[in-house]
């Protein structure tokens, strides 16, 4: 199990590790993860069943940070998921679900 947070609504709460949380789709064929070089604490996580993404954000980073710094300092990340055509479906603290590489 794994710990998640909606940044939206402040929900936190235990998932599967294995699986979309916004879909529960279970196909490992359809989900992703993307790694960023010298991004040891962050990774994003894709499902291509419902072109949804999320930050996954290591465990012992998040008992030095909270939740909403963490979405915040990793905006590159939403970057680089939306780039390759996946959504966020919550805001992130600022209020946006899309941020544009311009």
């Amino acid at each position: 199990m794994q710990r998640i947070f909606c940044s939206f609504c402040a929900t936190s709460g235990h998932f599967k590790r294995i699986g979309c949380p916004v879909c529960l789709n279970a196909d490992t064929s359809k989900l992703n993860i993307i790694m960023i070089e010298d991004e040891k604490n962050f990774r994003i996580d894709t499902c291509d069943a419902c072109g949804s993404y999320i930050k996954t954000i290591e465990a012992g980073l998040m008992n030095e940070l909270n939740p909403d710094i963490s979405d915040l300092i990793s905006l590159h990340l939403d970057i680089i998921a939306q780039d390759k055509g996946y959504r966020r479906n919550s805001p992130n603290p600022l209020g946006m679900k899309r941020i544009l590489n311009t």
